[in-house]
């Protein structure tokens, strides 16, 4: 998940970036930059490496089924911001936020198993197939917005990424509205362009694979079920270091040297790039998400004195209100948040609210259970929510549900 370090990072890469572009280009134009310099930045090459890392497929597969088409679709963003207002709204903020979206979900995936409905052993067997699933549905879910711009070559002509990628100097401006339709279908369009042949034969061996990409890419996201789940997932976790306001200024990102002239406002239909004080719903999503990455990584301790978390019966006990102010201070987010926080996790209902949303446990300090003991409140959450059954923990013998 991306961090509010890695943002700096890139907003200060963006700045060099820029400079340099500055002095380099001919007035009002962008050169076009090499695939090989596009990938230099370290937060961009520390993201493929993370995506390289959550994948199950040889090298040459990763090469071709993942690491080609993710390359064709950063050389046709080059230097577009991925809004004209908001997140990413940066010179190169799309393809920044296109690989931590694809990042972000295929570390997802692994937290299911899939197809949902399969016995274990077709899971086994369909694991890699449907990671590649989540990883082309991310992937596209993004390059769709390229679709919101008008862009104009040195040459005078028009160009669309469905043509060629960029080769001479270019201007742009965002288009005044871009329907949810023309996305998808400019979406579905570049994916059958980009995903390579072979790649479409081996999901074909698995015709409902094939089938929950290809409704997903045309629009009926809903109706892909989990596939539509995690990729709404990715997307909020990383849209959530910037509801605090850590973009640059719009004055600092989209100079008029680079436009086509006065910029018309930007309406961003479909996923609406969501702004700091309405997004604590969002930030419910992201905190179960962080909760699962954390949970599943071991970066949160288990079973321990201290620990935040315990596995008890079948459920993972979150202590609170200390788990929401470790998200909090994690996040950078003011601690006054946390009662709002833990009200729209309640209202997610992943926990166990038979009796009332809140137990009381005893953690004690042997296993006969008797003498001391430490008393906590917190939540139950069914344990195949967070881990799945090959990486589930031991459960704490030291604590009891009153």
């Amino acid at each position: 998940m991306l961090n509010l370090k890695l943002c700096f990072q890139r907003i200060g890469s963006f700045r060099k970036i820029k400079k340099e572009i500055n002095s380099e280009i001919p007035s009002h134009s962008l050169l076009p930059i090499s695939l090989n310099d596009l990938l230099l930045l370290p937060h961009r090459q520390q993201l493929l490496k993370s995506l390289w890392n959550s994948s199950s497929l040889s090298q040459e597969a990763y090469t071709q089924f993942y690491k080609t088409p993710l390359e064709q679709c950063i050389f046709l963003m080059q230097q577009f911001p991925l809004s004209e207002k908001g997140a990413y709204n940066y010179l190169g903020g799309m393809v920044d936020y296109m690989l931590e979206v694809v990042t972000c979900a295929s570390k997802l995936s692994k937290n299911y198993m899939l197809p949902i409905d399969a016995s274990p052993e077709e899971q086994a067997e369909q694991d890699t197939v449907w990671h590649a699933v989540i990883v082309y549905a991310s992937l596209f879910s993004c390059a769709e917005y390229l679709c919101h711009f008008e862009v104009e070559l040195k040459s005078r002509k028009r160009w669309f990424p469905l043509q060629e990628p960029l080769t001479e100097p270019y201007r742009f401006r965002f288009l005044s509205e871009t329907s949810e339709t023309q996305m998808r279908c400019f979406g579905a369009m570049l994916a059958w362009k980009i995903i390579p042949p072979d790649a479409i034969n081996w999901l074909s061996q698995h015709p409902k694979a094939l089938e929950a990409l290809s409704m997903y890419l045309t629009g009926f996201r809903e109706q892909t079920g989990i596939v539509d789940d995690i990729v709404s997932k990715a997307i909020t976790l990383t849209l959530a270091p910037f509801q605090r306001e850590i973009s640059l200024p719009e004055s600092d990102v989209l100079s008029e040297n680079i436009s086509l002239g006065e910029r018309a406002p930007a309406v961003i239909s479909g996923m609406q790039l969501r702004q700091a004080d309405n997004q604590i719903t969002d930030m419910g999503n992201a905190f179960w998400q962080w909760l699962i990455e954390r949970c599943v990584n071991g970066d949160l301790s288990i079973n321990q004195p201290n620990a935040q978390i315990h596995i008890i019966a079948g459920y993972v006990f979150i202590v609170t209100p200390n788990i929401f102010y470790v998200f909090l201070a994690e996040m950078k987010l003011p601690k006054q948040d946390k009662d709002k926080l833990q009200k729209v996790f309640e209202r997610l209902k992943y926990h166990r609210h038979d009796r009332g949303n809140m137990f009381t446990c005893r953690l004690f300090q042997n296993e006969l259970l008797e003498g001391q003991f430490k008393k906590l409140s917190g939540y139950l959450i069914p344990e195949n929510k967070i881990f799945t059954s090959n990486n589930k923990p031991t459960e704490n013998p030291l604590l009891v549900v009153v």
